[in-house]
C-alpha cells in the first residue's frame, strides 16, 4: 500500500512511534476499516487503551485474573 500524507495539526499529548512489517500494517488497516476507525493508528490506540485498562484492573484486583477475548461468528456467517 502506498503511504498516505496527511496534514497535521498541533495536538496535546505524546507521540509514540511504532514500526511494523508491511503485512502487519495492512492487517491493522483492514481491522481499522472493519471496525470503523478513521486510521489504523487510531484503531490501535483504541484497542490498546481498552486492553491496558483491563490489565491494570486485573492486576489491581490481586486475584490473579486472567484476561481473554472471544470472537463469536454468527452461524449464518454474518449474512
Amino acid at each position: 500500500m502506498a503511504k498516505k500524507t496527511t496534514k497535521t495539526t498541533k495536538q496535546s499529548g505524546q507521540q509514540l512511534s511504532v514500526r511494523c512489517t508491511d503485512e502487519d500494517a495492512e492487517l491493522f488497516e483492514r481491522a481499522a476499516m472493519i471496525e470503523g476507525a478513521d486510521t489504523a493508528q487510531r484503531w490501535m490506540v483504541q484497542v490498546c487503551r481498552k486492553r491496558a485498562r483491563q490489565i491494570i484492573a486485573a492486576a489491581e484486583s490481586g486475584a490473579g485474573v486472567r484476561i481473554s477475548e472471544t470472537v463469536i461468528v454468527p452461524d449464518d456467517g454474518g449474512n
